[in-house]
């Protein structure tokens, strides 16, 4: 697939474990978040509390490996759930997927979330959304035939 460039960001609480957050983000996405380029900023919020947002950027070579991570890591469910919801995800030439956070801390899986506490991606392609949508029917498709064996 054709990509443009690939975002993850989170927001980590001052409640929560800042070392944790980050530490599973880069295991899970290991060796390759170590080519993007990381942002940490500081935000106020609702009540003052001290928010935390980071975020890596990942370029055209590096987003598609990016992906394809997200593609080999993810549960054909969930690929399935994407796939039928795709035009939910899709903005333009954007792919927006929020990934519940507290999910890849505890079981280092990637499940879809709407809502807060998630981690969000951003990928964004130079194709059409009737090839991603192919791209993506056709990695499903593969996953179930390699599973009926």
């Amino acid at each position: 697939m054709k990509i443009n460039q690939a975002i993850i960001s989170v927001f980590i609480h001052e409640t929560e474990d800042y070392n944790k957050i980050v530490n599973t983000i880069e295991s899970f996405f290991s060796p390759l978040i170590s080519n993007s380029k990381k942002n940490v900023t500081t935000a106020q919020g609702h009540y003052g509390n001290k928010i935390i947002i980071l975020e890596y950027r990942f370029d055209r070579k590096s987003g598609e490996q990016f992906f394809k991570i997200i593609l080999e890591k993810i549960e054909t469910s969930e690929l399935m759930l994407i796939l039928t919801t795709i035009d939910s995800h899709i903005d333009g030439s954007k792919l927006y997927l929020r990934f519940d956070k507290q999910y890849l801390i505890a079981e280092h899986r990637l499940v879809l979330k709407e809502g807060d506490d998630v981690i969000k991606c951003i990928i964004s392609f130079n194709t059409s959304l009737e090839n991603i949508k192919e791209e993506i029917k056709k990695l499903v498709n593969s996953r179930i035939m390699h599973s009926k064996l």
